[in-house]
């Protein structure tokens, strides 16, 4: 018995070890060490009722972290199940729904980490993001907010924020979130992005094109960046310009496996505006296939 018990610490202090491998080196040649720490955690589920909660949890967020999110949830279930206290697992659960778009569930499995540690920002930034994905941007305001007292160095949170100010409409101040966002991490192409967005509401053209052209240039196959910084061309007279990062968007479009249909269909329309081309190739396909619908491109798009 003694020696059965030792034996099952071993499997999972390497269960541990493997996990821990991948946690300081994610990449996807050490994913392999994931597999390796969910059969052992499997292992001590099986043959013991110690420590369950843990166990549970440790292989839900395995299982997470290999884009195995029905099955993360499952486990972190059961470790929530046992063990409700745990603001660390709710967090990770929160996540798993996240990817699954369960954003309301998520939503209030975050708010019940904060009950449990209501200083921890990550946890009011991941509520801040569930929020805005349903689309309740001044309760996300509320949340990014806090995230930014509790900590003031994460891009990711003024990014989000800007996100949401950018939804109400308040362009100034994203973009002064987005400018803080690329202080804090200047090689990431969305804020730049999304900067250049809040530029163009307000029709500052000149500083649009200029963030959309960061943007390219930090990310080469930023589809939306050039469907975007085609458009501020158009908008300002510049044809050839204009035409120039329309077929770019149809080039990298056809190339890329991960279909980017609004961008696309941005351009596709573009160059008819332009009088270039009549082909609706793109636009047919996505609506037939629904890939997106006619309401949700009239919203984004208009009826240009």
């Amino acid at each position: 018995m003694k020696e059965n018990k030792m034996n099952l610490e071993l499997i999972i202090q390497q269960a541990d070890q493997n996990k821990a491998i991948f946690n300081n080196d994610p990449t996807e040649e050490n994913k392999v060490h994931l597999e390796f720490a969910i059969a052992g955690y499997s292992l001590a589920l099986k043959n013991s009722s110690d420590d369950k909660a843990n166990r549970y949890a440790q292989r839900g967020i395995s299982l997470l972290r290999l884009d195995k999110f029905e099955e993360a949830t499952i486990d972190l279930e059961e470790s929530l199940k046992i063990n409700p206290s745990q603001d660390f697992v709710l967090e990770e659960y929160a996540l798993a729904l996240y990817q699954l778009q369960r954003f309301e569930e998520a939503t209030v499995s975050l708010t019940k980490a904060i009950e449990l540690n209501p200083n921890v920002a990550n946890y009011y930034l991941g509520r801040g993001i569930t929020k805005n994905n349903l689309g309740r941007y001044k309760e996300a305001l509320v949340d990014l907010t806090k995230a930014i007292e509790l900590n003031p160095n994460n891009a990711v949170v003024y990014a989000n924020r800007g996100y949401s100010f950018n939804e109400l409409g308040r362009f100034e101040e994203a973009i002064v979130d987005y400018t803080k966002a690329i202080e804090l991490e200047p090689n990431n192409a969305i804020p730049y992005h999304n900067r250049g967005f809040a530029f163009s509401e307000l029709e500052r053209f000149d500083e649009t094109i200029s963030d959309y052209t960061k943007a390219i240039e930090l990310d080469p196959t930023f589809i939306n960046s050039y469907s975007h910084r085609g458009e501020s061309y158009r908008l300002k007279g510049e044809v050839n310009l204009a035409q120039q990062d329309y077929k770019t968007v149809l080039e990298l479009f056809s190339k890329q496996e991960s279909k980017y249909y609004i961008p696309t269909i941005r351009a596709e329309r573009g160059l008819r505006t332009l009088g270039i081309s009549q082909d609706t190739t793109i636009e047919q396909q996505a609506l037939e296939q629904g890939k997106v619908t006619q309401e949700k491109l009239d919203k984004i798009l208009g009826k240009f």
